[in-house]
């Protein structure tokens, strides 16, 4: 089939890349526009792009819904597969493919919907995720679901290793449902609607911890699923502190305060205590516990909270 791939971020690269693997040919690619980032400000391509650049396959950069549909209509593909796209993609693109479009969403659908499934599946403490091959619909993730399957979590889950677990898992489970689509031989399952459940974007300040009210179990798994971004952070005398390597505690300590057990630097929650293994100040660069103790000698007795 002739096939436009539409994906943006690291994990639709790797999707894309087992597919091409696979030996799928892959007509054209439409990924988002090169967007400023980082402190230079400099235009950086998306990961989909310099992946699709290194294969020499044609890439479209649509910068709305409308260009979008013109190049899919240029395009003329069998079939779209997307996979973390980043538009919504209208009914008039959706209708052009002849096999239409269908979507890698990394969640056990209708669990987790929307643009942070991964991260979220880990945060909240979920025993199991997967992968839902589903069909585009009009609505976000809520199309008919063409095959899913299982994968259980582990304690030491993080997202960028999750991902590159689902986004493999993924690119198999397209390679095997293609044939059927294009035989027209594949079971569509609805999605339970009462059952529904949305993801939001992440943000900076979601890194943010409030020791009154997350236990040390909930630091521990935010530090997980906010790896590499946003990560997780509170402040000290005024400054900005980033916190890594969380190990939990079951020990008891006053919320935010900061105390040594056993040679251990622990940190009071909600429930339990954490102890860092590594931290970084605002202006300098990260260093172990121990060595940040011995040039912040008022660390230990100290409370953490939010910026005075």
């Amino acid at each position: 089939m002739k096939i436009a791939f539409l994906g943006s971020p690291e994990i639709g690269a790797i999707v894309l890349r087992d597919l091409l693997r696979a030996g799928l040919m892959v007509e054209a690619i439409i990924t988002r526009p090169d967007r400023p980032k980082g402190r230079s400000n400099k235009p950086e391509k998306t990961p989909v792009k310099v992946l699709g650049e290194a294969n020499d396959i044609r890439i479209y950069e649509p910068n709305d819904k409308e260009e979008l549909t013109r190049v899919v209509r240029e395009i003329e593909p069998d079939i779209g597969i997307v996979a973390a796209y980043g538009m919504i993609i209208p009914d008039e693109a959706l209708a052009i493919p002849k096999y239409g479009m269908i979507n890698f969403h990394p969640s056990l659908l209708p669990e987790l919907r929307g643009p942070s499934p991964i991260p979220m599946s880990i945060m909240c403490g979920y025993e199991k995720t997967g992968v839902s091959i589903i069909r585009v619909s009009p609505e976000m993730d809520a199309g008919d679901i063409l095959l899913q399957e299982e994968v259980k979590l582990i304690d030491t889950e993080t997202t960028p290793k999750l991902s590159e677990k689902l986004a493999h898992l993924g690119a198999k489970m397209i390679v095997k449902l293609l044939p059927d689509i294009e035989k027209e031989v594949i079971n569509h399952q609805k999605q339970d609607e009462k059952k529904a459940t949305y993801t939001k974007m992440i943000k900076k300040e979601d890194g943010e911890i409030n020791w009154q009210e997350y236990e040390a179990k909930g630091v521990e798994r935010a530090a997980r699923a906010f790896t590499p971004w946003p990560g997780i952070y509170t402040h000290f005398k005024g400054k900005k502190l980033d916190l890594y390597d969380i190990k939990v505690i079951d020990n008891d300590i006053e919320p935010g305060k900061v105390t040594k057990i056993d040679n251990q630097i622990l940190i009071g929650t909600k429930k339990d205590a954490i102890a860092p293994g590594a931290v970084k100040i605002e202006g300098k660069k990260r260093q172990d516990i121990r060595n940040f103790v011995c040039g912040y000698s008022d660390f230990v007795g100290g409370k953490l909270g939010k910026r005075d």
